[in-house]
């Protein structure tokens, strides 16, 4: 019996060549080249667009500080184990770039900013205050809101509700340190990991503001970061110092009443006084000894302190007066141009591309 022969089956193959691919990048280079007028003209009304924006915008003025932070980890194994004997730790933390960055950010430190005192083109106030003003916050349609009493809102005033005063701390927080919402925030910060150097940095309209900003931010910064780096070796200084005291005053009153007991008792010699006097002695000589043993446990602790508090270094501050950021118009007119050109491409390409696709049969 003959076996049927089968139908040779075959798949269409959909995929371009490598020639094709030439031909059809040829054909849309002829086509953009024909029409190169149109990519001209809206490159140059993109550059025109971009050289007015950047002509309008607001002059800035940008003041930037660096610093170093210097730390002595040290404190010795000698050290640790005599704390430990107390069932204290060392207060040894090494401090990290990031994390310092990260504070300058952070809302406990964003806050003391905001109302933190500034003098600021001839008005002083509070920094927050000024930024509600420069930035025109009152005329947003959020602060307009009867609801949210923002209508005429100024921190420090008293009787102000609190809901309205957590909004207005979030909104210029946000404009400090940028949010989802905010464009061009007024503050950033930045670390060079290999020279250890960190730039605090804060662009306004006023140079007083800025100047006020950067040095305000470095201030609470610097401040609270040292308060935290030292707060396990402090306690750890001021338990033993307590201890230390009172050891001592209990030395003293015993010395007063082995005094008092020999005054009172002076050429007696009876042996149950002698005991007596002895045994207050021999309290004596044991508080002397822990006395000198806790003294010298609190100098221990005293120098871990000093070790293990950090040493922040300013090495750039900014002073007035501040030169105004240069607006770039080479820049502006090439990145409009770029763009203004780039967008007239795709429409061009993509108007082809669906022409073509209508005037193909079904």
């Amino acid at each position: 019996m003959e076996q049927d022969k089968q139908t040779p089956y075959y798949i269409e193959d959909d995929e371009i060549t490598l020639k094709e691919l030439i031909l059809k990048i040829k054909e849309m280079w002829a086509y953009l080249w024909a029409r190169r007028s149109r990519i001209l003209i809206a490159g140059l009304v993109g550059a025109a667009l971009f050289v007015t924006r950047s002509l309008l915008k607001p002059t800035e003025y940008q003041a930037t500080l660096t610093f170093m932070v210097d730390e002595d980890n040290g404190g010795g194994g000698a050290v640790a184990g005599i704390l430990s004997k107390f069932g204290f730790g060392g207060a040894g933390s090494e401090y990290n770039l990031q994390k310092i960055l990260s504070l300058s950010k952070s809302m406990r430190i964003m806050k003391a900013v905001v109302l933190d005192t500034a003098d600021v083109d001839g008005k002083t106030d509070l920094i927050g205050n000024h930024i509600i003003e420069l930035y025109e916050f009152r005329k947003r349609k959020s602060w307009k809101k009867p609801e949210n009493h923002l209508t005429d809102f100024a921190f420090g005033r008293p009787g102000q509700d609190s809901l309205a005063v957590r909004k207005a701390l979030k909104a210029v927080i946000a404009k400090i340190v940028g949010g989802k919402k905010t464009k061009n925030q007024l503050f950033t910060s930045s670390a060079d990991e290999d020279s250890g150097i960190m730039t605090l940095s804060a662009k306004t309209e006023s140079a007083d503001l800025s100047l006020a900003l950067v040095k305000s931010i470095f201030e609470h910064l610097s401040g609270y970061y040292i308060l935290k780096s030292t707060e396990k070796a402090e306690s750890t200084f001021e338990i033993l110092k307590s201890k230390t005291d009172s050891i001592y005053s209990v030395l003293t009153q015993k010395e007063y009443a082995l005094a008092q007991f020999r005054d009172k008792n002076r050429g007696i010699y009876l042996n149950k006084i002698k005991v007596r006097e002895q045994q207050l002695q021999n309290e004596i000589t044991a508080l002397r000894l822990a006395w000198a043993e806790a003294l010298k446990n609190q100098e221990m602790a005293n120098y871990v302190l000093k070790q293990q508090t950090p040493f922040i270094q300013p090495i750039d501050v900014p002073f007035a007066p501040l030169e105004p950021v240069p607006n770039s118009l080479v820049k502006a007119a090439i990145i409009g141009a770029f763009l203004g050109g780039f967008l007239m491409v795709l429409w061009l390409l993509g108007r082809k591309v669906v022409r073509e696709a209508l005037e193909q049969p079904e």
